[in-house]
Parts: C-alpha cells; sequence; structure tokens
C-alpha cells in the first residue's frame, strides 16, 4: 500500500480567484455605467412634462424594456396656443445610439411642423419628408410609427383631430368605461418608402 501526497502553492491560486473577483466587479461597473447613461438618454428624450389644455387631464408612463438598451419610444403634449394643443405617440425602429438619434430628430421635427401646420396629415408629411431627405440619401430602415393629433377647445370640451402614420389605432376610453379603437386606417410608417401615400 501506498500514500501518494500531491503539494501546490496555494498563493497561485488565490491569486487567480483575486484576478477573477476583480474582473467580475470590472464587469459590474462597467453595466452599472452602461444602464446610467441609458436612463439619462432615455429622460432626454422623453418630455420633462406634459401640458394639456386647461380642463384636461393627462398623465404618462414610460417603462424601458431593457435596464441598459436604449429604445425609440416617444410622446409629447404641449399647448400651441390658449386653445389648440397637440400631441403625439410614436416608436422608431431599432434600438441604441441609431433609434435615439432618430427618437429626437422626430420629435423636434413633429413640434416644429405642428406651428406651422393646421392639420395633421400635413405634420406628417413634414416628418415623412425629414426622414427621407438625411444626408446620405434615403435609408428605408430608419422610419417611425406614430400618431399625431391636434386638441381643440370647443364649447364645454374638447375636438381631436388625428392621423397616423402607421401606428397601432388609438383607444377611446369612455367615461363609462367603454373603450373602443379609433379608425385611423390608411397611414403608412413615416419615412419608410420613397412615395408618400
Amino acid at each position: 500500500q501506498s500514500v501518494r501526497l500531491v503539494a501546490q502553492d496555494a498563493g497561485d491560486r488565490r491569486s487567480y480567484e483575486r484576478e477573477l473577483l476583480d474582473e467580475r466587479r470590472r464587469a459590474e461597473a462597467a453595466q452599472t455605467r452602461a444602464e446610467e447613461l441609458a436612463t439619462t438618454l432615455r429622460r432626454s428624450l422623453l418630455p420633462p412634462s406634459l401640458s394639456p389644455p386647461v380642463g384636461l387631464d393627462a398623465s404618462a408612463y414610460y417603462h424601458a424594456a431593457s435596464p441598459s438598451e436604449v429604445g425609440g419610444d416617444f410622446y409629447d403634449l404641449f399647448a400651441l396656443s390658449r386653445e389648440k394643443s397637440a400631441f403625439f405617440l410614436g416608436d422608431v425602429c431599432g434600438k441604441g445610439i441609431d433609434a435615439a438619434t432618430l427618437t429626437s430628430l422626430a420629435r423636434y421635427t413633429l413640434r416644429a411642423a405642428a406651428v406651422n401646420h393646421d392639420h395633421p396629415e400635413a405634420v406628417l408629411h413634414s416628418l415623412d419628408t425629414m426622414l427621407r431627405s438625411e444626408p446620405g440619401g434615403h435609408d428605408p430602415s430608419r422610419y417611425c410609427t406614430v400618431i399625431f393629433g391636434f386638441i381643440t377647445v370647443h364649447d364645454n370640451g374638447f375636438d381631436i383631430e388625428l392621423a397616423s402614420g402607421g401606428h397601432p389605432s388609438a383607444l377611446l376610453l369612455r367615461a363609462d368605461g367603454d373603450v373602443q379603437y379609433i379608425n385611423t386606417a390608411g397611414g403608412q410608417a413615416v419615412g419608410m418608402f420613397a412615395a408618400v401615400k
């Protein structure tokens, strides 16, 4: 019968474990920085507050699908005058920096076009023209879907005029709890096609 003894230098193993632990800490710190950057970027792409007309309540809640990615969702509600406001809700194709860039372009184009046009379709046409005339040529993968509308104070209520650029239909929630889709059929995704229908 024989006994075999093997001696190992535990210092090498401890050094290896320390390296693994240090690398894990660096990876966790990098992930935390990426999530903080994504959160800051997302916040910069959404309005700090909504500005509904007097007599109308509005609120928004945005939940990101991933803490470390920036999506392309956007929305806003803002006053154009005492009697008229504009709003939009949309989503750009893709995620990351490209989506954030397109989101910013869409938001500011819609806000500017709302000041210059009286009809929602004209606002969407302005956005479509902007997306299709970017430097470097038209890229059909850079598009968005959006619902745009004007709210006008009328008697004891509001008139809403909507147009859709390929976005899912809006929902109308009535005071009695009844919900129905608003027909906005016919709109196509904004910036996707060279010819607007």
